[in-house]
């Protein structure tokens, strides 16, 4: 009976000792998720105050590609959106400042402008991707994040996954994959979930390509509006 005490006991000790592992390597590995997303948190604050850069996303469905550009210098911004794919090729212009919104649309065959169209689209912000509203929301996201190194465009990032929870999503789909350079803390690369149902579905795929203060005054150019027919917003 002693004996049978001791084994039991033995056994016990031995389970308590490997759950106690795993509890330690939770938090040591949560606690190194926490460093990495402060760490790229703190990198991308620099740039969401910034007024005078350039921003490339590359969108690909598939055979379908956007490209979205957006020139922003202090108060004013141009971003030129083109569509192609197998069928047609669609450019679209947004001129932004203080005073005045013009969108241009500029697809085979026409030509259309839009007078204070509201700023629609709006150029593309820079924002902190992995912001978080208070600590509670930071260590659920390092919990749920799975972090890797991975090289991506040529740069060597952090690969974070974050599995769907409520606002936590990146755009609310789930399990979104983003890489982030590590120098600058900015999104390189972003799965954007899917598009189409069953054998139709596509995977969503951006690109990212940044320059700062490099956006002179001839970048903020509009198209010439005597080419377009001018319809009232």
């Amino acid at each position: 009976m002693i004996f049978m005490e001791k084994k039991e006991m033995k056994i016990w000790r031995k389970i308590l000792i490997i759950i106690l592992i795993i509890v330690v390597l939770f938090i040591i590995g949560t606690a190194r998720k926490m460093i990495i997303i402060r760490r790229l948190q703190s990198k991308m604050e620099k740039y969401e105050s910034a007024d005078n850069y350039c921003v490339t996303i590359y969108e690909y469905q598939g055979t379908n590609l956007q490209i979205n550009t957006t020139y922003k210098k202090n108060t004013k911004s141009l971003s030129k959106v083109k569509s192609l794919s197998e069928n047609s090729n669609r450019t679209l212009v947004s001129y932004n400042d203080d005073k005045v919104s013009h969108v241009y649309f500029d697809v085979p065959g026409s030509k259309l402008a839009i007078l204070d169209g509201n700023g629609v689209p709006g150029p593309i912000q820079i924002q902190n991707e992995l912001e978080t509203q208070n600590l509670w929301q930071f260590i659920v996201r390092a919990i749920k994040s799975s972090i890797k190194t991975e090289q991506c465009n040529g740069k060597e990032c952090y690969k974070i996954q974050v599995g769907c929870f409520d606002i936590l999503c990146f755009d609310n789909h789930e399990n979104d994959v983003c890489y982030f350079d590590k120098d600058t803390g900015l999104k390189v690369r972003e799965f954007n979930g899917t598009v189409g149902d069953g054998e139709n579905k596509i995977n969503v795929v951006l690109d990212y390509q940044y320059e700062f203060d490099i956006v002179k005054d001839e970048d903020l150019k509009e198209p010439d509006i005597s080419e377009y027919t001018i319809q009232e917003n």
